[in-house]
């Protein structure tokens, strides 16, 4: 099974202040490819590169990055992504945003502040977006 999108992120407070370092995927500078390969590619939705992954055999391998994020607060979450192909025998594909959040005794909680449930190689370029309330238990996020 083989998934290969590229990303665009964003992750900001309410007021605007971007918390993500390297937020245009610019280049992998700061950002983790867990289980994946990651490139960058000058195919773009802005900028001047993206990072395009490839070998995803898990809905939810993609870039992330940790960060830390104030308890009960509210953030906009924001990723312009494309599929460079359909999986086989599936008609539409779900693209999200998946947060997952670290609580100081290990615990995790996931979260999906953006879901686009009919995703296709055709509709180029997606905007997920959508709002993130940070859990009051909250210690790291990635």
């Amino acid at each position: 099974m083989l998934w290969v999108v590229r990303f665009a992120c964003l992750l900001s407070l309410v007021w605007g202040q971007d918390l993500l370092q390297n937020s245009g995927m610019e280049s992998l500078d700061h950002w983790h490819c867990f289980g994946i390969q990651c490139h960058v590619t000058s195919t773009r939705h802005s900028g001047s590169h993206a990072i395009q992954t490839s070998g995803r055999t898990q809905y939810y391998q993609g870039p992330g990055q940790k960060i830390t994020l104030h308890p009960g607060r509210s953030y906009n979450v924001s990723a312009y992504a494309r599929l460079l192909n359909d999986h086989p025998g599936e008609l539409r594909q779900n693209m999200q945003i998946e947060v997952a959040v670290t609580f100081p005794d290990g615990t995790k909680q996931y979260i999906n502040p953006a879901n686009e449930p009919m995703a296709r190689k055709s509709d180029g370029w997606i905007h997920l977006k959508g709002d993130l309330n940070a859990p009051n238990r909250r210690k790291y996020i990635h």
